[in-house]
């Protein structure tokens, strides 16, 4: 926990006065899973530019790996900013207020599998959205498989996805690509 408070700042832009608390929990029932949890909160404000920020957010994830050839995950973050900033009219000098508000989720998920010779095979999926002023979604799935040639060499080939959209009304941008590569990788030393 956290308490910052002052009256004289650096930058104009710094936050005054400032609340964060941070909690991490990990827990682990059986030795192949494992549990892990956050909660995250930051609220601060500058009277100098009577801005206000309201951040909050938690996240969950799991990892479960019942033999050593087999692993699988997860993780959702959600995170909530409202903000209010002030900013002046440069036709006429008047002041007016912006109002920011988003709610974001992300999540993930992924398998990891040994195949034969110590090769592996990985699949997952990261997902991020949001809510608010500017609605967003980002996708992206992957694939990844590595074989070694020789003790202290691996060949590699990974495909991801990119897309990426903006949902609202004005002006929004749509992204879309897929990236292919192939690598080796070479261990020096032990």
């Amino acid at each position: 926990y956290e308490l910052g408070r002052t009256d004289q700042v650096i930058f104009r832009t710094d936050p005054l006065d400032f609340t964060r608390l941070r909690i991490r929990g990990r827990f682990s029932p059986i030795e192949s899973l494992e549990i892990n949890g956050s909660l995250r909160l930051f609220d601060h404000d500058n009277d100098l530019l009577a801005y206000t920020a309201l951040n909050r957010g938690f996240s969950l994830q799991f990892s479960y790996s019942p033999t050593a050839r087999i692993s699988f995950g997860g993780q959702w973050d959600r995170s909530n900013l409202d903000t209010q900033i002030p900013y002046v009219i440069p036709q006429d000098f008047s002041v007016d207020t912006f109002y920011f508000k988003e709610l974001g989720n992300y999540g993930n998920a992924f398998v990891s599998l040994g195949l034969v010779r110590s090769s592996r095979l990985d699949l997952g999926y990261s997902v991020w959205g949001t809510s608010g002023n500017f609605p967003v979604n980002f996708h992206q799935p992957f694939a990844k498989l590595e074989v070694p040639l020789t003790e202290n060499l691996s060949a590699y080939s990974q495909w991801n996805y990119y897309g990426y959209k903006e949902k609202f009304d004005f002006m929004p941008q749509d992204y879309r690509t897929h990236l292919l590569i192939f690598g080796l990788k070479v261990w020096m030393g032990n």
